[in-house]
């Protein structure tokens, strides 16, 4: 158990210094985690972390990582929020003008999966 745990620490680690902290906004890092989920599975595929890590330590660390983002998302101020998402649609807006390949708009069904699953008792 305890070599489990640091094994996903170690995957978070990387995932979040060298992917995630390259993308500025909450919003922006939540289209990206969405976009590595497959809809019909539900797994998660980051070519990197599965080159290095076993692929049930890469899929636990994405989903954890997945689940915070969106609780913090949920947990920020409304305007805050606003800007966020607002600054990620810019650069989505840029990224498509220039010629990017769309994964947010792939992303979109996966953004907020965990509202359904873990915020059902909330209504």
């Amino acid at each position: 158990m305890d070599e489990q745990l640091l094994r996903n620490r170690s995957v978070l680690r990387d995932f979040t210094v060298t992917t995630l902290s390259a993308i500025p906004n909450l919003y922006g890092r939540l289209t990206y985690i969405a976009s590595l989920r497959d809809l019909s599975s539900g797994s998660y595929e980051h070519s990197g972390l599965a080159a290095v890590y076993p692929k049930e330590a890469v899929q636990e660390a994405l989903e954890c990582c997945h689940s915070e983002i969106f609780r913090k998302i949920l947990e920020t101020p409304l305007s805050v929020q606003e800007d966020d998402l607002r600054e990620c649609l810019e650069a989505m807006s840029d990224e498509q003008a220039a010629g990017g390949n769309g994964f947010a708009l792939e992303a979109a069904g996966g953004l907020s999966h965990f509202a359904a699953g873990e915020c059902a008792g909330l209504s």
